[in-house]
């Protein structure tokens, strides 16, 4: 049979490629040998007219017009998959559910976890794929139905639902500052910071006076990867939090467990949008999560 763009498993082999960056580690994800990746992307290349791909021993390099292919390509696939997955899904013990996916910030697990709880009393033929990230992908896509990200950049092929601005604090806990004095800015550079790379950074810390805003870059002791990371940590008394996010703090600081840190400091800010398919069919069960979401919220995220 001629392998051409019309062929849905060429096209699922070529998503997989850009992912991966070599044909080896794409025959891995795509259950194939090399020379399949290897001949499916060339009847490709040659249906399409171009190339796309700029290969090497080690490698394979995307051309310009394989990464627009990409970023157009991908949410089609990714909406075809999903739709074959509610399919077969619905055959048998699954009948008549209905499937929401949703990838989000891990530092969000709590406020995710107390909205979907709350909306499986009401509506209890849902089910959930939740994926926890510890960064937005890099390629603005999103395999899922909804996402909740944190100052990204934004896709053509995404539409944004602002939801506002969550501040930051720095915290540490009792038993930390009990054993560190820090009365003063100029205290933070000598004691252990800890901090988070998925984002932001460096961190800049702006206090207010009577006179000026006092802004200042200090150096990361310890950075992790999720917030979730860095709300352990800082409960554990390995440093200072500069800064965790209010959403991932409030319950610690209200309990004691956790203290601000020189309180009239305000840390960065972040900017978290709902997040959706453009081009995607409209969906009636997501839309009614998606709301419920939206309502959630605006009723826990305020600080």
């Amino acid at each position: 049979m001629t392998e051409s763009r019309s062929d849905l498993r060429s096209w699922q082999i070529f998503i997989e490629l850009m992912k991966c960056g070599s044909m080896s580690r794409a025959a891995v994800a795509c259950s194939c040998d090399v020379s399949q990746v290897s001949r499916r992307i060339a009847a490709l290349e040659k249906d399409i007219g171009y190339p796309l791909f700029e290969r090497s021993t080690r490698s394979s390099q995307p051309t310009h017009e394989a990464k627009e292919l990409y970023e157009r390509i991908y949410p089609v696939l990714s909406d075809i998959n999903r739709r074959i997955d509610a399919v077969t899904a619905s055959v048998g013990v699954k009948k008549h559910r209905r499937h929401v996916r949703i990838q989000a910030v891990s530092g969000l697990m709590p406020f995710l976890v107390q909205t979907i709880a709350e909306f499986r009393v009401l509506h209890d033929d849902y089910d959930f794929d939740v994926n926890f990230l510890s960064a937005p992908p890099e390629d603005d896509t999103l395999d899922a139905d909804i996402g909740l990200w944190a100052d990204t950049k934004q896709s053509s092929f995404l539409a944004y639902t602002d939801l506002g601005l969550i501040p930051s604090w720095l915290c540490a806990s009792p038993a930390f500052l009990a054993s560190h004095d820090i009365q003063t800015m100029d205290d933070l550079d000598h004691v252990p910071l800890l901090g988070c790379t998925s984002w932001v950074c460096p961190f800049m810390l702006t206090g207010n006076d009577t006179f000026i805003p006092v802004k200042r870059c200090f150096n990361m002791t310890v950075r992790f990867d999720s917030v979730g990371a860095l709300l352990e940590a800082t409960n554990k008394g390995l440093g200072v939090a500069a800064t965790l996010p209010a959403y991932a703090c409030a319950e610690e600081l209200e309990r004691g467990t956790l203290v601000k840190v020189l309180p009239d400091l305000a840390g960065p800010t972040l900017k978290f949008r709902l997040i959706r398919h453009k081009t995607l069919t409209p969906s009636t069960t997501v839309d009614r999560f998606a709301n419920h979401l939206l309502q959630a919220w605006m009723k826990m995220m305020v600080f």
